[in-house]
């Protein structure tokens, strides 16, 4: 957050005066908010993460399969179960037999199984193979797990610290004077948001607002393993990496859109809609998102087949040949780094636009000054096209990719709308593929084949990506809650490691119960 509005140096815990940065955001009357809603990131110095409880059934312990997946870059005796990193849910049984892994070369091929004397659990949080992994296969370790921590506190977590920032008068509030706040999260904090928003955590126990304003950055489509049992937050879904797993799932738009499979109408902001909570939302997309991120299903119907109508609230803008993340400047190649390519990373550093619009965000809620209109590549226009269509030129020595990522429709069982189980199992997906019909996976479970959605604006990229899109991140999105024009302004930086949750209402699993609708 200092980085991108203040200009300042990167650091874990801001204390200089380049650390701070400018103080644009700080003049001009911003509290600055940083929390940790995660219990599985990485742990090193400087790093935040929210303690949280371990879920029981009726006093019981709980037990379920976890899968774990990875693409190596290079031959290596080991590797991680979790995802960057992460922290890993331990085996619960190093020895038993329903301990499984596979390894496949395309996503949605059938996976081969490794034979259970080649590989081994290394110790809770890798597993080894005789002969070592194959760089560019796709492996998943699929084992048996215990006390499944109740993730889905992130999101109550943040909602309830916000609105408390927001509505408490006592002096346990180090912020008071806060009227308005504004969610800022980029990537993976980015999905966070949008996924806070589609369970209706934007509503607080008072059925007051929490959020204002929302700006997700380069989230794509997506949202995540953020509320579910033993979810693994930092999943993604990529087209070589993270593969399968309940992130870009219906609904993609703001606004209402039904899903050509099942006939359900939905949209991301039907909850707080409803309920008169629903914040005004920007969301910024690079040409990475469309080509990684499913980005263009944001503004389109779920068949990419035609332009979505956004809600008045709502706002998308797409950055043309911006990337997911800049590279350094000068462009250095990216070889042996977490993305592996042919081309050096992209430098486009854009910056100054987040913080146009953020501005542009803060008046909207502050002031109900129109910000500016959409801006984004539609169909009817023929400037949202496939890969195909786009025209481009070849490059002598590179090859374009080939298409843009899929978002499958994913099956995770009859049970998956009710109790939203961690994924135990390889899904069941949607294959290109017309019509529809069905067909059993080798896990048991179905998946229904039916064409897939395909539409993406066109990335002029020359990079084939192979593994790993990003370098594990630590933070939480950031929240600025805005200050009146007359309060004393003050930076605070709070951990949710100490956050003592509320009592959640029917929304919000305590505990994993078979009939808890968010566990």
């Amino acid at each position: 957050m200092l980085a991108t509005f203040q200009k300042a140096a990167g650091s874990p815990d801001p204390k200089t005066d380049a650390e701070f940065g400018d103080g644009a955001l700080m003049r001009q009357g911003f509290t600055l908010l940083w929390m940790g809603w995660q219990w599985d990131v990485p742990e090193r110095a400087g790093t935040m993460r929210m303690e949280m409880p371990i879920a029981t059934e009726n006093g019981r312990r709980i037990t379920g399969l976890v899968r774990g997946n990875f693409i190596l870059n290079e031959r290596a005796a080991t590797a991680p179960l979790a995802d960057r990193n992460h922290k890993a849910y331990p085996v619960l049984d190093p020895t038993a037999a329903e301990n499984v892994m596979t390894v496949r070369d395309e996503p949605t091929a059938k996976g081969e199984m490794v034979p259970r004397s080649r590989w081994r659990f290394v110790d809770d949080g890798a597993v080894a193979l005789d002969g070592g992994f194959e760089p560019g296969r796709i492996y998943d370790v699929v084992y048996r797990a215990a006390d499944p921590r109740v993730v889905g506190l992130g999101l109550s977590g943040t909602r309830d610290l916000v609105s408390f920032v927001k509505n408490d008068a006592s002096e346990q509030n180090p912020a008071r004077g806060v009227t308005l706040a504004i969610g800022w999260g980029v990537s993976q904090s980015g999905r966070f948001l949008r996924h806070f928003l589609y369970q209706g955590f934007n509503e607080d126990e008072q059925g007051r607002r929490v959020f204002d304003g929302v700006f997700d950055q380069v989230g794509g489509a997506g949202r995540g393993s953020f509320n579910h049992r033993f979810g693994q937050a930092s999943r993604d879904a990529l087209q070589y990496f993270n593969i399968l797993f309940p992130v870009d799932l219906f609904p993609f738009t703001d606004g209402p859109e039904t899903d050509p499979d099942t006939g359900v109408a939905d949209g991301l902001l039907a909850r707080a809609e409803r309920t008169g909570t629903a914040p005004k939302v920007f969301h910024l997309l690079t040409n990475s998102e469309y080509f990684n991120r499913a980005g263009s299903l944001v503004h389109t119907d779920a068949t990419g087949t035609k332009d979505a109508e956004l809600p008045p609230n709502t706002r998308v803008y797409m950055i043309a040949s911006a990337p997911h993340g800049p590279g350094p400047f000068p462009p250095a190649s990216n070889v042996g780094g977490g993305m592996t390519g042919r081309a050096a990373l992209n430098p486009l550093n854009y910056s100054p636009v987040v913080r146009a619009l953020f501005h542009a965000l803060d008046r909207w809620v502050a002031e109900d000054a129109a910000p500016p209109p959409s801006a984004i590549p539609h169909l009817a226009d023929g400037t949202l096209t496939t890969p195909e269509r786009a025209g481009w030129p070849p490059i002598p020595g590179y090859q374009l990719p080939r298409q843009p990522l899929r978002a499958f429709h994913l099956d995770f069982g009859a049970d998956w709308a009710k109790l939203m189980p961690m994924v135990t199992k390889r899904p069941g997906c949607a294959c290109p593929t017309s019509p529809c019909r069905s067909r059993r996976t080798p896990d048991g479970t179905t998946a229904t084949r039916r064409s897939a959605h395909r539409i993406g604006w066109p990335a002029r990229s020359d990079r084939t990506f192979r593994s790993r899109a990003r370098a594990p991140t630590a933070s939480a999105p950031a929240i600025r809650g805005r200050r009146s024009p007359n309060a004393t302004k003050i930076a605070t930086t709070t951990s949710a490691s100490s956050l003592r949750p509320r009592s959640t209402s029917s929304r919000v699993a305590t505990c994993c119960r078979k009939t808890s609708p968010t566990c």
